[in-house]
């Protein structure tokens, strides 16, 4: 949460504190007032939210049957510019589930996605970007960019490779890491390839 309010504040951002409700008419009709409870729970969340933010939020609620849906789609709907998730959980099925649906909320959604960790506080070393020098990965540049030349940090390229790829893909990853960097210095950012 912390990250999207100083996110906000800093852009003057206007912010929507966003709950998905998880639905599912067989557990409901199985579990007497699951609904219900599900219900008051979103909107303890979006409260505690709100009281965060000092009041400057705006909150919403939207129903699905997989939270990544809803959440991508409640971006789209609501013309959000970046959507801002973080982990709330601390068990490791917790995590799994959340990994997952952060994982399907960067597949499914039409603007950038941060990921940030309860712990996160913005902008203090670098940024670092990685690259596999295709659309999604030029989009990503372009939003690096935009925050380096925002909070005056450095950008760290990188390209992932593994012992598989071939020296083709090694190439061209390096390739990928080199373009992104001189793009990136001819904005007058200051930005490294690893």
């Amino acid at each position: 949460i912390r990250t999207g309010i100083a996110l906000a504040k800093t852009y003057g951002a206007e912010l929507i504190g966003l709950t998905v409700e998880v639905t599912n008419p067989e557990f409901n009709t199985l579990v007497p007032n699951l609904q219900d409870a599900v219900e008051q729970r979103a909107q303890e969340a979006l409260k505690s939210f709100v009281e965060e933010t000092g009041g400057k939020a705006k909150t919403a609620i939207r129903e699905s049957a997989d939270p990544a849906h809803g959440i991508a789609a409640a971006a789209r709907e609501l013309s959000a510019d970046i959507i801002v998730m973080g982990q709330h959980g601390k068990g490791v099925i917790s995590r799994l589930l959340f990994a997952d649906t952060a994982a399907k909320v960067i597949g499914q959604a039409d603007c950038p996605v941060l990921v940030a960790p309860r712990a996160a506080w913005l902008w203090e070393k670098r940024i670092l970007l990685a690259t596999d020098g295709s659309e999604r990965g030029a989009a990503a540049e372009r939003a690096a960019a935009q925050l380096a030349a925002r909070f005056k940090l450095p950008i760290t390229v990188v390209s992932v490779v593994t012992n598989s790829n071939s020296e083709e893909e090694r190439a061209e990853a390096r390739q990928a890491v080199d373009a992104a960097v001189a793009r990136l210095a001819g904005l007058g950012l200051q930005a490294e390839g690893k």
